[in-house]
């Protein structure tokens, strides 16, 4: 069972037990009702919400994130919303059904005749509300949604990060072998395939930019920065079992190069149209520079002697240096290391 995994069913059990006591306490305050009834009803709705809770939470957490639901997140976005929609309101009328054949009308957010409709259509309209939101937090990332919502970095903050700057080797000559749509489906796929590790390793995706993508880590102090290098290797792991596929369909298993780097940096949204998290600092530039580095030092992942400081290796991790690198502007080099797990 994966950390990732272990942290999406502890969201499903909180949620699930959140639901039934929302549920129980929708009949606690019910008006004209002894005090017998009340604790009946509340039981009998508990029930029913924690039934829908566990399909409604059990699709949304623990079976679209799945492999199992690859070809409904790649829908495109309408269709997802739509999708997503019709099956939760499906479950709300399947549960309704089951506490009017069970209970005997004891669900009492439901009623008869027009009221019922109405009931339905709030119902459908708040789906559809948050199924956007839920979509549209992907677009962005859900944490930095968060941080726009909580206005985090509305005035510039500095803070201490890894960054990882990861760029495919070759797409321009694979561009001319497979054509400019072949490579990009090919860099989609790519993408959407190492999306797991990351987010398994707590990775944040910062942006993709043509055939790179920059994933940024907080960078603790108490040198628990393991994060990162397991995250490279995780990502090595995950192109090998996917090497046959990407043959048979690409008719080549794409190559990547890795820098890893952390320090301080400055945070701050930016834009007013379309707002925009970004980084600036030294830290930035050197994790890039450190990236490219690795085709002259033949290597497919350097670490700078920057992070290393802040990393206790796990047991079967082994650092070598491989030389340094000059940078613009600064009187002292920075020492490379390549990584190695036996």
């Amino acid at each position: 069972m994966t950390r990732l995994f272990k942290l999406r069913l502890r969201a499903f059990i909180f949620l699930v037990i959140a639901t039934a006591l929302v549920g129980a306490a929708s009949e606690a305050f019910e008006a004209d009702i002894d005090d017998l009834d009340r604790i009946t009803s509340m039981v009998e709705s508990a029930v029913l919400w924690g039934i829908g809770a566990v399909l409604v939470w059990g699709f949304e957490i623990l079976f679209v994130p799945s492999r199992f639901a690859a070809p409904l997140r790649q829908t495109n976005f309408l269709a997802v919303i739509a999708i997503k929609s019709v099956l939760v309101v499906t479950i709300f009328l399947a549960v309704y059904v089951i506490g009017q054949s069970v209970f005997d009308q004891a669900e009492r957010l439901l009623f008869e005749d027009g009221a019922f409709y109405r009931e339905f259509a709030a119902v459908s309209i708040a789906v559809v509300a948050i199924q956007v939101f839920i979509q549209s937090t992907s677009i962005v990332g859900e944490r930095q949604y968060l941080y726009f919502l909580l206005g985090r970095y509305h005035r510039p903050v500095e803070e201490r990060k890894v960054f990882m700057f990861l760029d495919l080797a070759g797409s321009t000559s694979l561009a001319r072998w497979m054509g400019d749509l072949g490579v990009q489906r090919m860099i989609t796929r790519f993408f959407r395939d190492i999306d797991e590790p990351i987010a398994e390793h707590r990775g944040e995706v910062h942006r993709y930019v043509g055939d790179q993508v920059v994933v940024t880590w907080r960078l603790s102090e108490r040198g628990d920065n393991m994060d990162p290098i397991r995250c490279c290797f995780a990502i090595q792991a995950r192109m090998e079992d996917l090497a046959n596929e990407y043959q048979q369909e690409f008719g080549v298993v794409p190559s990547y190069r890795i820098g890893l780097h952390g320090g301080p940096v400055i945070i701050s949204e930016c834009g007013e149209r379309r707002r925009e998290i970004s980084y600036f600092g030294d830290t930035v530039n050197t994790a890039a520079r450190i990236e490219q580095a690795c085709k002259p030092y033949g290597v497919d992942l350097l670490v700078s002697k920057g992070l290393t400081d802040w990393v206790r290796l796990d047991p079967g991790y082994t650092l070598t240096r491989v030389g340094s690198l000059e940078l613009r502007g600064r009187d002292e080099s920075t020492e490379l290391f390549s990584l190695q797990r036996s």
